[in-house]
């Protein structure tokens, strides 16, 4: 398994303990620091406060909860900038929920990046996005991407899944919201944009990765 909340909920089932093994998702040093630099789309907003999410876009991703929160901010936090790296089948919902909430020109969709160009546009940004959905499944997981974050030093914006508020939290490198709950998620920026200037926060995540999620250490 590659979590030990799934490890643990196999154990209430029944599963005998010493048949199973943790496992854990982790950072491929070498492989993310591949790459020639080029230019991002987050160059183009210089003075601005921006969110950025990598992966696929689907409805269990929770960016529902990251677009309204911004549409409670947009008076007072006029700074702030979406970024959407990905594609898949929730883009044009997103695309017009954007529009409902007033925020259609604070949302940037990327479409589909090249894993080693990732790297730079986490690097320009200032706040990594995990919303995922909580339930049983994102419960007993754990994305890659959360590890890519750490290791480029950003702080973090997490849903309550347990694997996520677990791995946050140890490392005290960013902030949690509970999920399906939007002025949560807009009260967890509003915390992330006043700790800006801590560069504690994502220098703890990073350490946390490399001395604990990569693979040679996993």
């Amino acid at each position: 398994v590659v979590v030990e909340e799934q490890k643990d909920r196999l154990i209430e089932e029944g599963a005998e303990s010493e048949r199973i093994s943790v496992v854990t998702n982790a950072a491929d040093l070498e492989l993310f620091s591949a790459g020639v630099q080029s230019k991002t789309p987050l160059d183009e907003d210089i003075a601005t406060y921006k969110l950025l999410y990598v992966g696929a876009i689907t409805v269990e991703r929770g960016l529902d909860d990251i677009v309204k929160a911004m549409g409670l901010l947009k008076e007072r936090m006029p700074q702030l900038r979406l970024y959407i790296a990905g594609t898949g089948n929730y883009v044009e919902p997103l695309k017009e929920l954007a529009r409902l909430e007033g925020i259609a020109d604070l949302v940037r969709f990327t479409g589909w990046v090249s894993f080693d160009q990732i790297q730079f546009y986490i690097a320009k940004s200032d706040l990594c996005l995990i919303p995922h959905v909580r339930s049983k499944f994102i419960d007993t997981t754990i994305p890659n991407k959360i590890f890519q974050y750490m290791l480029v030093g950003k702080p973090l914006l997490v849903s309550d899944a347990k694997p996520l508020v677990r791995i946050v939290r140890d490392a005290n490198c960013g902030f949690v919201f509970e999920s399906g709950n939007p002025e949560s998620a807009a009260d967890a920026i509003r915390s992330a944009y006043a700790a800006r200037l801590d560069p504690s926060l994502g220098e703890r995540g990073r350490q946390a990765v490399l001395s604990k999620y990569t693979w040679d250490k996993a």
